[in-house]
């Protein structure tokens, strides 16, 4: 039995002290406009990720067709923070049978950009979240 997940599902701004968690399948306008999204990394969406990428597509979907020249990698290079993803991996258990499992696997801006292997593999529906300290927020370009 197959379960359809809430439409808001991996869409949210966390903060703890140190750490900033984005759901991934929000888009550039609703990560702008949460309320806990830091000014800063606010002002760089609008300046920089909004004027390429527009405001209506989600980020998981505009991570995957990025390259590392685009002002969005440049960003989030800067932060230096971790994606993390499930990815498919097929499995033979004890009686031959194969089947999928999906594990879990967290990768920087240069691993998901760099591999175009590993992008064909990612469905965007699986992108979960982006991680990286408050700490780098300053390595900003604003």
């Amino acid at each position: 039995m197959m379960t359809m997940g809430n439409e808001n599902d991996f869409k949210f701004v966390m903060q703890n002290f140190s750490d900033i968690f984005i759901g991934l399948r929000m888009t550039y306008g609703e990560l702008a406009d949460a309320e806990d999204t830091p000014q800063k990394l606010k002002t760089s969406v609008y300046m920089y990720i909004m004027a390429e990428a527009g405001e209506d597509i989600r980020i998981c979907d505009h991570l995957l067709t990025i390259d590392d020249k685009s002002k969005t990698y440049d960003i989030f290079a800067r932060l230096k923070g971790k994606f993390k993803v499930m990815l498919p991996v097929q499995i033979t258990d004890r009686k031959g049978k194969e089947h999928t499992e999906f594990r879990e696997k967290v990768l920087t801006i240069q691993q998901l950009v760099g591999d175009e292997e590993l992008k064909k593999q990612i469905n965007p529906e699986y992108m979960m979240e982006y991680k990286f300290s408050k700490l780098h927020l300053g390595s900003l370009p604003v």
